[in-house]
């Protein structure tokens, strides 16, 4: 055995002992977006998220629909203001995009965890 195969036979042995890493908790604001139905369905099969729950943010934004059917109805406050979300999609008609990508920006996670030093 050389140095080469010993290091990929260590760093092999080490990723199989490490735990999985968590799932990125992920809810989305808004369903009125002409691909927020896909983006759902994405968000539901990667393994490597856990999608907590959609806003319908404006009462014109459809609801309905497989891609929906099961996911906790949040509203914007519950998913900007709870921390374990990391990442939030929003899929608001495009005119109203800003206004909640904004809040999501200014959302606590953003200003503790991002905070430059003290």
């Amino acid at each position: 055995m050389n140095r080469r195969s010993f290091c990929a036979i260590a760093a092999g042995s080490r990723l199989l002992a490490a735990e999985p890493p968590a799932k990125i908790r992920v809810a989305m604001i808004g369903t009125a977006h002409g691909h927020a139905a896909s983006k759902a369905r994405a968000l539901r099969q990667l393994p490597a998220y856990d999608f907590v729950g959609v806003c319908r943010a404006h009462p014109s934004e459809p609801v309905d629909g497989e891609a929906f059917q099961g996911l906790a109805r949040l509203t914007a406050d519950q998913i900007v203001n709870d921390t374990s979300i990391a990442l939030v999609a929003i899929e608001t008609r495009p005119e109203r995009n800003m206004e909640f990508a904004e809040a999501s920006a200014r959302a606590p996670i953003w200003s503790s965890s991002w905070r430059s030093s003290p």
